[in-house]
């Protein structure tokens, strides 16, 4: 592929020239851990290992909380909103729902691969994930 010049916001590129011969496939450095596909426990306990060693921090996405009936309520400073919620839990529900939409993504796109697969092989093929 040849590109004499391409301008964008980032800078300006002049004669271009790029081509691929052939992808090497790299090797990890390091040797497969104990537990290369944790379980719930494991994970869990993990987790509880992290949040007593660091407190969590949710960055302020705004202000204003506006998730429920009672109306915008301004949650700067010490405030609280009508409910009682202040900005470490609004900001904890901002990022619970974020991590919901990723998780709900991520199944979307395994439910989209095990239908490829059944369109490909068939509904009564068998499906080995231990190998």
């Amino acid at each position: 592929m040849k590109i004499d010049e391409l301008k964008t916001n980032v800078g300006l590129i002049k004669n271009l020239e790029l081509s691929i011969g052939r992808i090497v496939e790299e090797k990890w450095a390091e040797p497969m851990g104990p537990t290369p596909f944790p379980g719930i426990t494991t994970l869990r306990e993990w987790d509880i290992k992290l949040l007593q060693r660091y407190k969590p921090f949710y960055l302020p996405f705004c202000d204003v909380c506006c998730l429920c009936t009672f109306g915008k309520c301004d949650l700067t400073g010490d405030k609280r909103g009508a409910c009682g919620l202040n900005m470490a839990a609004q900001q904890s529900r901002i990022v619970l729902l974020a991590c919901c939409i990723g998780a709900a993504t991520h199944t979307a796109h395994a439910r989209h691969l095990v239908e490829h697969l059944i369109h490909k092989y068939g509904r009564n093929s068998p499906i080995d994930v231990e190998a």
